[in-house]
C-alpha cells in the first residue's frame, strides 16, 4: 500500500489477513487489515469491512486498538491499525495453561474497559474471545477485531465464535452488551480452569448447553467462586447477567462479578478508574496521541 512498507505477515483468518508495516513518513510501526482478495467482489463483505473502520473510528480510548486510516480502491480495501507490541491472549493460554484469579483479571482489565467504551457509543462488539485480546509485554490488554461489531439494539446475522456466544445470538435476537458480558465471563472461565464451559462438535449441540446446561463449577479455584456470590449462574441466558451487572443508568461499566472478583483478590492493588455514580466504573481516560499516521477518519 502506497506510503507504508510492508515487513512480514502477523497472521490471518476468514476475512482477511494482517501485516506488519512502517508508516513511511514516520517510521511508526502499524498493522494492516487486508479484506482477502476474493470477498472484493463481495458487496456485503466490503461494506461490513468498511463499517469495522468506522467503528473503531468513533472509539477514542486507549483500551481500543485505535484506527490510524482505512483505505480502499479497486486493488483493495485495507484498515491501518496501532500495532501492539504483544500477543493474542489466545496464545498464552495455549503455551501456558489456566491462570491464576488475579493475574487472569489483571489480564483482562484493559480489554474489559474497551469493552465498556464501546458500550458507552452504543456498540457490542459480538466477538469477545481470548483472541481478541491482545497483551502486551506488561500485562496489559487492548480489544481488537470489530468485524462483527453491531449497534445496540440492532438485529445482525447470527454470527461469533460458538463457543463464547450466548443463546441469544444463536438465535438471532438484538445486540446487547449482555452478550460480550457472557462472552467476557466465559474467557474468565477459560482463564481460571484452562478450557472453555462448553465444548461440542455441531451448532446445536453448542447451543442447547450455552441455553440450559449446568455451569461445570468443580474446576473454578474456590476462593474466586467463593468472592462473587451469584455471580455464575448454573443456567444460562443473560437476562440475570443484564439486570445484575448492567444498570440502565450507566452503560459504561464492565463486567460486574469480573470487577468485584478483581477488588476481592488483588485488594488495594485493583485499578480503579474515576468513578460518576456509585455504580459505575468510571469514565475512560483520553489516549495521549503519538506520532501516528495523520487520519482517523475512514475515507
Amino acid at each position: 500500500m502506497p506510503g507504508y512498507t510492508e515487513l512480514r505477515s502477523l497472521g490471518g483468518g476468514g476475512f482477511g489477513e494482517v501485516v506488519l508495516a512502517t508508516h513511511d513518513a514516520s517510521g511508526n510501526p502499524v498493522a494492516i487489515k487486508y479484506l482477502h482478495s476474493d470477498l472484493l467482489c463481495d458487496p456485503e463483505q466490503v461494506a461490513a469491512f468498511r463499517a469495522e473502520a468506522w467503528t473503531l473510528a468513533g472509539l477514542d480510548s486507549p483500551y481500543v486498538v485505535r484506527l490510524y486510516e482505512y483505505v480502499a480502491g479497486p486493488a483493495g480495501a485495507a484498515i491501518v491499525m496501532e500495532l501492539v507490541d504483544g500477543v493474542a491472549l489466545a496464545k498464552i493460554l495455549e503455551q501456558q495453561g489456566k491462570t491464576t484469579p488475579e493475574a487472569a483479571l489483571v489480564v483482562l482489565y484493559g480489554s474489559l474497559l474497551g469493552l465498556a467504551a464501546a458500550h458507552a457509543k452504543g456498540v457490542v462488539h459480538r466477538d469477545y474471545k481470548p483472541a481478541n485480546v491482545l497483551v502486551d509485554g506488561r500485562g496489559a490488554s487492548k480489544l481488537t477485531d470489530f468485524g462483527i461489531a453491531a449497534l445496540a439494539g440492532g438485529r445482525p446475522l447470527a454470527a461469533s465464535t460458538l463457543r463464547y456466544m450466548p443463546p441469544e445470538q444463536f438465535e438471532g435476537a438484538a445486540a446487547t452488551p449482555a452478550a460480550d458480558v457472557y462472552a467476557a465471563t466465559v474467557t474468565f472461565y477459560q482463564c481460571l480452569v484452562g478450557r472453555v464451559p462448553f465444548d461440542g462438535y455441531t451448532t446445536d449441540e453448542l447451543y442447547d448447553k450455552h441455553k440450559s446446561a449446568e455451569v461445570p463449577m468443580d474446576p473454578v479455584p474456590s476462593r474466586c467462586a467463593r468472592s462473587s456470590p451469584g455471580a455464575w449462574p448454573r443456567t444460562r441466558g443473560t437476562g440475570r447477567l443484564t439486570r445484575d451487572a448492567w444498570p440502565p443508568s450507566c452503560a459504561t461499566r464492565p463486567p460486574t462479578a469480573m470487577a468485584r472478583t478483581g477488588r476481592i483478590a488483588a485488594g488495594p492493588t485493583w485499578p480503579r478508574p474515576p468513578s460518576c455514580c456509585s455504580r459505575c466504573s468510571g469514565h475512560q481516560e483520553r489516549p495521549r496521541r503519538s506520532g501516528a499516521p495523520p487520519s482517523r477518519t475512514p475515507r
